[in-house]
């Protein structure tokens, strides 16, 4: 089909562990633009940090879903084609519910044009200090595309002064793979002019096997992918008050094949319809493999450039940050059983069909704003403005071959669309907050935003399935959002909190096809929420729970017609939930680990299309999900220490897509288990870690094939990766 459109945080200071399960110490975030204890930001928070990434060497944000409660992770089959969820706000459009920041700015598109809601920025996590989770709208502070929440990956700072140097590297083996993986690792901080000028590097680079099949040749391990990320950051401090922060971020993710597998559809439901039961579904071959005529392909390259200065202006501090981003992605993939059908209905003769897109992304943001210089001032504020600049490129083919490959002359491409679009954002913002008697704290925010887009689209096809069509759209929208929460310190180190939040999705201009709105709307949420932080029993536990509403109107759809797509707003659906998430040390050498998310997420009106009814759960999400990961620490000989951790993840049942739609699947609950032995000393770590213990063969996502000519194929299916057992070694000085 033509798509068109279509934990407990880290920072333990004054402690000698240095793993970011510590209890007791004072956790800082910033989620709120500024430097606070966990305990004192009035919204729900989870952390993944830099220890937690490397316990089980967690390589894309499949790996880190687990420790966050109501974080839900689509693959579709390598880092870099993943769809985000929290909370149960899935996305139903081609634009993301979960935006993305690297440190001061965001990356990703806000345009509808994108597919940002597909290809979720996945970076390789080298050289992070940790990635901060914000659940729930952030629109006053973080503003579009971001109702359901927030990932903010915050890396390492240059270190004014002391040098480091750290290198590693690790193998790994991953059942019914006939290769071995490997990685390796290298970054390092150099202070130029002690106190004042620092750099820092890192490079790494990551080469998994395939486990895929395909029967159709015999090929074997056909998807195999590689990870490169390079990043360099220099540091200024020439006094006191004012620094200046340059980035550069490069990364690449190359695929051949995706880590898809197949299941065939049993009859009556491949020919007669009718919803397919859970269970129906029969694995192709040993449940690992796939049937393709042609390869599967991905290709994504991201530049991410920054600058950042903070100046001290006595009265208040200034930050002024800059970001520039280039990414380019390649999505090739076999239709044959789609668009193949058509072919001999044109020539005569059998042939092969593949689709593939090209996304070309360029954005430019700038956001100054001021804010209290001393920030244990009862009274404070923030106020700031922003702008982004993108620019964006989608380009799509529907390929029409013989059977040896080669194009077919005169019917080759059998469809083509270009949807080339600009989308232009203006924000001025602020947040006040004042706290009483330093125990009771009010406070709220609010953001006016507008945004300007065009677009043209293009479009051909040979075979009908697309009009002919070379026009102009575009659309303007002016948005409000706003936030207001309230914070009781019924301890030192507890609080209770309460917060309402709004956020919004920008809309934009619609495809051109007839009997379609020329425009589409922002949809919007408010979130409701109270929650509880707390460290209890002496400080050996740590606890945050929230329970929370996420009441979502005028959603934005990708609505399906005649082989294209367009959007569409329509109804409304809720979310209610609760979450927790817990460390407890029951002893000086243990810690436990415990994450869990119930979620209630359903549809308040029918869709316009009939496959959505009122009632029926959103897509993507369980109902229920949990973790738990204990960890025991032990000395060993000399100045050697080592650590055993195990983690148990779980989750629960998930539909593809509303129950009531005709391809919905039921998508079975599983269990998977991870472990990890480390031994470390003050230069040296080495660690043997296993992921998927027990093989499990859960699915991350699934979807049904249909032919362009009506009716069922089959279903591709993307497994959790089989068992991997590594062997990783690090050195730092």
């Amino acid at each position: 089909m033509i798509a068109f459109a279509a934990a407990i945080p880290v920072q333990a200071q004054e402690s000698n562990d240095t793993s970011d399960r510590a209890v007791g110490g004072e956790i800082v975030v910033t989620a709120q633009k500024r430097e606070q204890r966990l305990i004192d930001v009035p919204s729900a928070i989870s952390v993944v940090g830099a220890a937690d990434l490397e316990q089980f060497q967690a390589a894309s944000l499949t790996d880190i879903a687990s420790k966050v409660p109501g974080l839900q992770v689509d693959s579709g089959g390598t880092p870099g084609q993943a769809t985000v969820t929290l909370r149960g706000i899935a996305s139903l459009g081609a634009t993301t519910t979960v935006g993305t920041y690297i440190d001061e700015a965001p990356i990703g598109s806000s345009s509808i044009y994108a597919r940002s809601a597909e290809f979720a920025p996945d970076l390789l996590p080298y050289d992070l200090e940790r990635i901060e989770v914000l659940k729930g709208p952030q629109g006053t502070l973080y503003g579009a595309s971001s109702i359901g929440g927030l990932l903010k990956y915050v890396t390492r700072d240059p270190d004014l002064d002391k040098m480091e140097l750290r290198v590693g590297g690790d193998v790994f083996d991953i059942a019914n793979s006939g290769d071995l993986g490997y990685s390796g690792r290298i970054g390092g901080n150099l202070p130029i002019v002690e106190g004042t000028l620092a750099v820092r590097g890192s490079y790494s680079y990551r080469s998994t096997p395939g486990f895929v099949d395909n029967v159709a040749d015999g090929e074997k391990d056909i998807n195999d992918y590689s990870q490169q990320s390079a990043r360099i950051a220099v540091l200024w401090r020439p006094s006191d008050g004012f620094s200046l922060d340059l980035a550069g971020l490069w990364q690449k993710v190359k695929a051949e094949g995706y880590g898809s597998t197949r299941f065939l559809i049993p009859e009556p439901y491949l020919s007669g319809g009718g919803r397919i039961p859970p269970g129906a579904l029969v694995p192709l071959a040993d449940g690992r493999s796939t049937d393709l005529a042609l390869p599967n392909l991905f290709d994504n390259k991201m530049l991410y450039l920054t600058a950042t200065a903070k100046v001290d202006l006595g009265f208040a501090d200034f930050v002024s940050a800059t970001s520039y981003s280039d990414s380019r992605t390649f999505q090739y993939g076999d239709q044959t059983d789609v668009y193949g059908p058509l072919i001999p209905l044109l020539t005569g003769d059998p042939g092969l069909s593949a689709f593939f897109i090209t996304l070309n992304l360029e954005k430019f943001t700038q956001e100054f704003r001021f804010s209290t210089a001393d920030g244990e001032a009862p009274f404070q504020w923030l106020v700031g403005g922003f702008y982004t600049h993108e620019k964006s490129g989608n380009e799509q083919v529907v390929t029409a071959q013989d059977l040896d490959g080669a194009p077919i002359a005169g019917l080759n491409p059998l469809a083509t669309a270009g949807l080339p679009s600009t989308y232009k954002e203006y924000a001025a913002f602020g947040q006040a907050s004042y706290t009483f008697a330093d125990v009771f704290e009010v406070g709220g925010g609010i953001r006016w935003a507008r945004n300007d887009q065009d677009f043209r689209q293009i479009s051909d096809s040979a075979a009908g399935l697309v009009p002919t069509a070379n026009q102009p759209g575009s659309s303007s929208e002016d948005v409000v959002t706003w936030s207001g929460f309230a914070r009781y310190a019924i301890a030192p180190r507890a609080s209770l909190y309460a917060r309402v939040a709004t956020g919004y999705r920008p809309g934009g201009p619609n495809v051109i096809l007839a009997n379609v709105p020329p425009q589409v709307g922002s949809d919007r949420l408010t979130n409701y929420e109270i929650g509880l932080k707390a460290d209890i029993l002496d400080n050996s536990a740590t606890i945050e729970a929230a329970v929370f509403q996420m009441d979502w109107d005028d959603i934005q759809l990708s609505v399906s017609r005649n082989g294209a797509s367009y959007f569409d707003n329509a109804g409304s659906a809720r979310a209610r939930g609760l979450e927790l998430a817990a460390n407890i040390r029951p002893g000086e050498r243990l810690s436990i680990g415990i994450n869990a998310a119930y979620t209630d997420a359903k549809l308040r009106d029918d869709t316009p299309s009939g496959n959505g009814l009122a009632g029926d759960r959103l897509p993507a999400v369980p109902k229920f999900a949990a973790s738990i990961t204990p960890q025991y620490d032990f000395p060993l000989t000399g100045d050697w220490k080592a650590s055993i951790a195990g983690s148990m993840r779980f989750v629960g049942d998930r539909y593809t897509a509303t129950p009531n739609s005709a391809d919905a699947i039921k998508l079975p609950d599983y269990t998977a288990f991870d472990l990890s032995l480390r031994a470390s000393n003050e230069r040296w770590t080495a660690q043997i870690y296993v992921r998927n213990l027990t093989d499990s063969r859960g699915l991350l996502s699934a979807g049904v094939s249909t032919s362009a000519l009506g009716g069922r194929n089959y279903v591709n299916a993307v497994p959790l990766q089989p068992r991997t057992i590594g062997l990783a070694i690090d050195f730092k000085y």
